[in-house]
């Protein structure tokens, strides 16, 4: 979450500085994808003013309550054996991808599953070949993949799949 310190913060939208006391809006790195138009939200301090006076501010806070309500404690659940993810070292997620629900992916917004359940999804294979030519697209930009694609490779690897050296 970006951190807002009366007198030294920086509104993200006008430049002026974020005085004490006044009316903030604050968001933590919620856009995985840098070409996504509220990408420019991502860690982001603002004037309340200027914040609401924003074309895309609706759906910024939208897109936040979604993750907060999609991936938020409570709400950690595993998709391949359906139980609560409590270790953050055996939490893996896919975050928000893509807005278009036409598309493939769309389904897989925010999936969850503790890491050593991933060689057992039945998606798994169907997932990493999305989640790569998503990356080679012209739509997608960010680092969020390069975490994502090993992890589902080995994941792959660790199957027990004979199919895995189609990679």
């Amino acid at each position: 979450m970006a951190i807002i310190i009366g007198g030294k913060t920086e509104c993200g939208f006008c430049g002026a500085v974020i005085e004490g006391g006044q009316k903030a809006a604050s968001f933590g790195s919620f856009v995985s994808n840098e070409l996504d138009p509220l990408s420019l939200f991502n860690d982001g301090a603002f004037h309340m003013d200027c914040f609401r006076n924003h074309p895309l501010a609706e759906k910024a806070e939208e897109r936040w309550e979604e993750l907060q309500r999609r991936l938020g404690p409570g709400n950690r659940v595993c998709v391949v054996c359906d139980k609560q993810i409590e270790d953050p070292d055996e939490y893996f997620t896919l975050w928000h991808l893509i807005d278009d629900p036409a598309a493939p992916l769309y389904e897989y917004n925010y999936t969850q599953a503790h890491s050593s359940c991933l060689p057992h999804w039945s998606e798994l294979r169907k997932v990493y070949k999305l989640l790569k030519d998503l990356q080679s697209s012209k739509s997608w930009r960010g680092k969020v993949l390069e975490k994502i694609l090993p992890e589902l490779e080995g994941a792959m690897r660790n199957s027990g799949d004979d199919s895995n050296s189609a990679m």
